[in-house]
């Protein structure tokens, strides 16, 4: 029996790898080989890697329909061949044994098999020893479901592979982070997206069909070779013990290719835009959640310099390119080539010119870290990559806020003038903003232009002062430009009125004790444009009273 189970094993594998080398094609023609290597691999569903039975037969066949439709909606269709052949067999009645070539077609696409028992316990098998991925898209795989009990629920994957590359402070706040930080090993081994589709006409909801396929989207970030450990289940709790969860699967990965830009202003001079690339499936490339620098995670768009690259795989796409509010965006199809060069250029236009009229367009109000920025493996992102942004949203001065998250990183990078990273065009200065600090309750300060970032005598943020007066005056000796953000945070005082006798409550952290620091002119500007005016205006009238 045991030298029987060995042969079996291994003529199991040396079909399998046959079948590999072949491709798709050979498998789509080879369908009893299929189901052998299936039952070699595993021999826990005979019935469904053989023939369907008439019982079986029309849901069966209703289901790999749904999943060639899904599959042709997702960009990776079976051949059009193969399913008229499939349907030919159902036009003449035999349902069966139009379910079984169905079955046989979709498993040469398997890339595990899950076992889901009774008791709702998961395990998983790896079906074909090496797939095929490609660097910078998406490409589909199936999962093979054997679930005989009817077991209710949905199939979920995941992997230590397909963690966010960077760990972020959950909430933003200035003692949060996560428990384990993100080391650069870890960025190295994240390469992986991974997930099971869920929408019609095939989601991941477990059906009762001896075949269940379910469909799994892979993206790779890196190209050559790969392994990445995926993990099954159908809820907390279900998957295996031991391990037999999860199985290792090992990739190629094709290199994608890299796509020439060509920016150009309306002057005609090059400069950097910003590029919102979508596939077919309008799935955002790169992927947020496998971004490196200088491209970031929480939004969308990246930036580009004309002469800099894309890295894509051939097909086709759409692109919105644009360059900051005085320009008009541009929307439409591109495409990149298997082949030889692909170039993309952009010719950016103006709908207005602000620097023409004596106007600079800035942005007084930029934080490097404890928003929705990367944590670790650094506290925050550097001037190199906030540069791109700057001179891809047109920003002639970019005012780089250091506050209460991440300051003592943040700070390293403050100098008390612009920034090494600044052009001619493009000025990049680090300055300071009182949040997080013992005086925020007061209304949080936009300290600009400052020559020191320390508060004398002191070596924390807990021992600054608790009001903003002290700091104003500090911060006016140095010349800075002093001033409050987001000033109308807790001054709505219920009314649109302007003026108004009514009190705000005064319980944000908008401009509180404007009405106080005003006066003794310590003040230069309230920031506004960010909340209702009559929130924001409201402790200007006051003051005026």
């Amino acid at each position: 029996m045991k030298q029987r189970k060995a042969k079996l094993a291994e003529t199991g594998h040396t079909i399998r790898r046959r079948e590999w080398m072949a491709g798709a094609a050979a498998l789509a023609t080879s369908l009893p080989a299929v189901a052998q290597t299936a039952g070699h691999v595993h021999a826990v569903n005979d019935s469904a890697t053989g023939a369907i039975t008439d019982a079986d037969a029309q849901p069966q066949l209703d289901h790999a329909r749904r999943v060639f439709a899904a599959l042709a909606r997702l960009g990776e269709p079976v051949a059009a061949a193969d399913v008229s052949a499939i349907q030919k067999l159902a036009d003449e009645g035999r349902l069966a044994d139009a379910a079984t070539a169905a079955v046989r077609l979709l498993q040469a696409r398997v890339l595990a098999t899950v076992l889901v028992t009774p008791e709702a316990r998961v395990s998983v098998q790896r079906t074909q020893a090496r797939a095929t991925l490609v660097q910078g898209g998406w490409r589909l795989a199936l999962v093979r479901v054997h679930n005989p009990a009817g077991v209710p629920g949905r199939l979920q994957v995941s992997s230590p592979n397909a963690v966010p590359v960077h760990g972020v402070a959950p909430g933003g706040g200035i003692n949060s982070g996560p428990a384990v930080p993100t080391t650069r090993g870890d960025m190295a081994q994240r390469w992986l997206d991974v997930d099971v589709h869920d929408e019609a006409p095939l989601d991941a909801t477990l059906e009762p069909v001896p075949a269940d396929f379910k469909i799994l989207r892979l993206y790779a970030r890196d190209a050559g070779r790969r392994s990445a450990t995926l993990r099954f289940d159908i809820g907390p709790g279900t998957g295996d013990l031991g391990g037999r969860d999860q199985a290792a699967i090992h990739f190629s990965i094709a290199p994608a290719r890299a796509v020439l830009l060509e920016v150009r202003d309306a002057d005609g001079q090059p400069v950097t835009c910003s590029w919102l690339v979508t596939d077919e499936l309008g799935r955002v490339l790169p992927p947020q959640t496998r971004r490196t620098p200088p491209d970031m995670f929480f939004q969308q768009k990246v930036y580009r310099a004309s002469g800099q690259t894309l890295l894509l795989p051939p097909g086709e796409y759409q692109v919105e390119t644009g360059r900051g509010p005085e320009y008009l965006v541009a929307r439409g199809p591109r495409s990149v080539q298997a082949n030889g060069t692909t170039r993309w250029a952009v010719q950016l236009q103006r709908w207005i010119d602000p620097g023409a009229r004596g106007w600079v367009s800035g942005d007084h109000h930029i934080h490097a870290a404890g928003c929705a920025h990367y944590e670790h493996p650094e506290a925050g992102v550097g001037p190199e990559m906030l540069m791109p942004q700057v001179q891809g949203e047109a920003l002639a001065i970019a005012g780089v806020l250091t506050w209460g998250p991440g300051f003592y990183t943040q700070k390293l990078h403050f100098s008390g003038r612009d920034d090494a990273v600044s052009t001619a065009a493009h000025k990049l200065h680090y300055d300071l903003e009182v949040s997080g600090f013992p005086s925020s309750h007061c209304g949080h300060l936009a300290l600009l232009q400052m020559k020191a970032m320390d508060y004398p005598g002191t070596r924390k943020i807990e021992e600054w002062p608790s009001s903003n007066a002290p700091v104003l005056r500090w911060a006016r000796a140095q010349g800075a430009v002093t001033g409050y953000a987001h000033s109308g945070v807790g001054l709505w005082a219920g009314t649109t009125d302007l003026p108004s006798e009514r009190m705000p409550p005064f319980n944000g952290i908008g401009a509180n004790d404007f009405i106080v620091t005003l006066p003794e002119g310590l003040v230069d500007f309230i920031s506004t444009c960010n909340h209702p005016p009559a929130a924001e205006m409201n402790i200007w009238y006051h003051t005026l009273n």
